[in-house]
């Protein structure tokens, strides 16, 4: 019971009574509601930390695959500050499409995968909430669920970060991320898209 009204709308839950009746087709649409506010979260959470973290994730990227014997940056600072020199503002947000529409279906995945096996799991415990060894099972599949979209956005979003920008001598591979989606379908089928994921 203590299950149910945690996912009960305030205006349906009694304060009083002995008892509660709920019909299986509010039931229904509790669940379709939990369901709609996990998908709306982790997707406005996805584009929230796209949105400010992908600028550090660019410099990071740039920093861990640089050449050590004869490295272009001497650190994070010097990283920026030559991105912004030779490929402005934008070029700290250098294959953003992917990482966004990837954080938003990778968190509206994250947040609902979970609730539906923590869900499930309380359910064959008759509503008592999961132990400490039962909330790592949980996790640990919902991860293997979420890995399955995580892994061809962040290849793609990575692909854009290294390419070499227009103002190099080296010539651009890809002239967008769907651009780089496109050519690696093509080269490789839909198994490109997961490159380092086996």
């Amino acid at each position: 019971m203590a299950f149910v009204e945690s996912v009960m709308p305030r205006w349906w839950k009694v304060s009083e009574g002995p008892q509660m009746r709920v019909e299986n087709n509010t039931l229904s649409q509790i669940a379709k509601s939990q369901r709609v506010k996990n998908v709306v979260s982790g997707t406005c959470g996805g584009i929230s930390l796209v949105a400010v973290g992908h600028p550090f994730d660019t410099i990071k990227v740039k920093l861990q695959t640089q050449c050590s014997r004869t490295p272009l940056y001497t650190g994070a600072v010097d990283c920026m500050r030559q991105t912004m020199k030779m490929e402005g503002f934008n070029g700290l947000y250098k294959g953003i499409s992917s990482p966004l529409v990837g954080q938003m279906f990778n968190n509206a995945c994250l947040f609902m995968t979970y609730d539906e096996i923590r869900t499930a799991m309380m359910a064959r415990n008759g509503g008592s909430p999961l132990s400490t060894g039962q909330t790592f099972v949980a996790g640990g599949l919902t991860g293997a669920v979420v890995a399955l979209v995580e892994s061809p956005s962040d290849l793609f979003k990575s692909k854009m970060q290294l390419q070499a920008s227009a103002n190099t001598a080296t010539s651009v591979q890809y002239t967008s991320t769907f651009d780089c989606v496109r050519h690696i379908t093509q080269k490789f089928g839909i198994r490109g898209w997961y490159q380092g994921f086996w």
